[in-house]
């Protein structure tokens, strides 16, 4: 391991979720989909997350600040928005029929708004540094790769005087690399959903 204070060695996937599955089962449950489609558009979305933040803090000093604080706040803001969602009947006219059709279809897009809502904090807030098995060090690319396509250890630090609530308009420039190819088909077959 590179002798650096605060470094942290990347994890799989696996590693990462290991004790999240109570969020987990929970999300499950509220989606009500069933569990190959589960796996499928909220499982794989959930490991992409996972992958893409590792262990790393949401807040310097505030909420989920220790960690892998970005990966259980964003579990939980899920947990509750999906809670939240079962409270209400969206639809475009209010019919329904389309309350019916599209109720599977809302509820994923409320969980990926959950999920990715503060994505971009990792790559606007925060500057990682990644090494190799070299031990050589590099600022992480989020744009363009995950970290543990660059490296083995991460340790992260937060900007000085960043920009307060950028990571709110970043985070749309991510969401691509979470969500998967068919899920991101699903919610696109729905202009509805963007409004």
């Amino acid at each position: 391991t590179p002798d650096v204070p605060g470094i942290l060695l990347v994890k799989t996937i696996d590693e990462l979720l290991e004790q999240h599955s109570g969020w987990i089962t929970q999300i499950n449950e509220l989606a009500g989909l069933s569990s190959t489609n589960f796996d499928c558009f909220y499982l794989t979305a959930i490991q992409s997350y996972a992958r893409f933040v590792q262990q790393l803090p949401a807040s310097e000093v505030h909420h989920h600040a220790g960690l892998g604080g970005m990966l259980s706040h964003a579990l939980e803001v899920c947990v509750i928005a999906l809670k939240i969602r079962r409270s209400y009947l969206l639809s475009e006219t209010g019919g329904a029929e389309e309350i019916s059709q599209k109720q599977d279809l809302w509820t994923y897009a409320v969980f990926i708004a959950a999920l990715c809502h503060d994505l971009a904090k990792v790559a606007v807030d925060q500057v990682i540094t990644i090494y190799d098995k070299n031990h050589h060090q590099n600022n992480w690319e989020p744009w363009s790769q995950f970290i543990d396509e660059q490296g083995q250890w991460y340790s992260s630090e937060f900007i000085r005087n960043r920009q307060y609530k950028l990571h709110e308009k970043a985070s749309v420039l991510l969401v691509y690399k979470i969500i998967p190819s068919n899920g991101m088909k699903w919610i696109s077959s729905d202009q509805t959903v963007f409004l």
